[in-house]
């Protein structure tokens, strides 16, 4: 611990002169007895109040990851939420994150529903094949159609349709283990939309408390 701790909170300002606030956010950070929140929103105010909302952002970032150091998140379960959050979409401020985030999900459904269009069941059989009611029931599915597959069933949003014609043979193991990564891909899906949407309409709180 740094030998000189000092004591932020409650403390005003409407401007930043002399000193950097890198400066001063390094002071908050590592020179107070323990986490409040108003010190970090003063200096964030100071700064959007001339016109650097970027640096703002990068200090209510560092609040949240203070807060996940040295406050109470909550128990290990709350702990895991609070970085995932910051993992994902930067506590609200960096939503891109779980956009970038989520098209790498599609790419995967993408690519397990190829990869499962290339897994035998035997000759001529693969976990990806054609339904009973398509034209050659138990035929293997297209490359356009494998992808479908993946996507239809990783994302829980719109349906593309695919399922009635192309689909995982869920009779084979291989087809369950499967399906059930695309449960896992839906999770993601809906955590990652869930951010992303969140974040964009200011619908994540940030956690604070009195200084």
């Amino acid at each position: 611990m740094p030998a000189h701790q000092i004591t932020l909170s409650g403390l005003t300002y409407t401007s930043l002169h002399a000193v950097d606030w890198q400066e001063w956010l390094h002071l908050i950070l590592h020179h107070t007895r323990a986490y409040r929140p108003q010190p970090y929103h003063q200096l964030a105010a100071a700064l959007r109040a001339s016109g650097h909302e970027s640096a703002a952002r990068e200090v209510l970032i560092a609040q949240q990851r203070d807060l996940y150091r040295r406050g109470d998140v909550g128990g290990s379960l709350s702990k895991g939420a609070h970085w995932l959050w910051g993992a994902l979409a930067g506590y609200g401020y960096r939503s891109g994150r779980a956009i970038i985030a989520l098209v790498l999900v599609l790419m995967v459904a993408a690519g397990l529903g190829i990869a499962a269009g290339h897994t035998s069941l035997g000759p001529g059989r693969f976990v990806t094949e054609h339904t009973s009611q398509a034209r050659n029931p138990q035929s293997p599915c297209s490359l356009v159609e494998q992808i479908g597959v993946g996507i239809d069933r990783s994302v829980p949003l719109t349906p593309a349709g695919i399922g009635n014609r192309c689909d995982f043979d869920t009779s084979s193991p291989a087809g369950e283990a499967f399906t059930v990564s695309t449960w896992v891909l839906q999770a993601l899906v809906w955590t990652l939309a869930t951010l992303a949407i969140a974040g964009y309409l200011g619908l994540i709180r940030k956690t604070s408390a009195p200084g």
